[in-house]
């Protein structure tokens, strides 16, 4: 991957599929992203998909 932006490597890294080197770009583009509309809509994004939808998890009880 040629120049990936902190949204694809949070995807692949979601996914289990990032290299070493990867990782360390990953972690590069936290450092110099910090703070950034870019860097703050990739992570919302993110956290988005990973949320269920609000009727599912509204209200419920745990079974026993």
């Amino acid at each position: 991957m040629e120049n990936p932006t902190i949204k694809e490597l949070l995807e692949k890294l979601s996914k289990g599929e990032l290299s070493r080197d990867e990782f360390d770009l990953f972690l590069e583009k936290l450092k110099k992203e910090k703070g950034t509309n870019q860097l703050d809509q990739a992570f919302l994004e993110f956290f988005e998909g990973l949320a269920p939808p609000e009727n599912e998890c509204s209200n419920q009880k745990p079974k026993k």
